[in-house]
């Protein structure tokens, strides 16, 4: 089964795309484990994004991306 969680972005999330950074939009997504390292997040209307762990932890230990929904380990 694959885990699923709403999420709100709602501060200055940047993730890298190449060699440039870009910012994910403020919204509310789904988000879904790519890999045991990586998250795909997407939304309706909005682009999709991949996170890494270590992304996804660092924003919301700063309060810019809330897990809304589901159970975060």
């Amino acid at each position: 089964m694959v885990e699923e969680w709403g999420v709100r972005v709602s501060g200055t999330v940047t993730r890298m795309d190449g060699a440039r950074r870009v910012a994910v939009p403020h919204g509310n997504y789904t988000m879904r484990e790519s890999s045991p390292e990586t998250f795909t997040l997407t939304g309706d209307g909005l682009p999709t994004f991949e996170l890494t762990l270590t992304e996804l932890e660092t924003y919301r230990q700063a309060r810019e991306l809330k897990i809304l929904e589901g159970q975060w380990p």
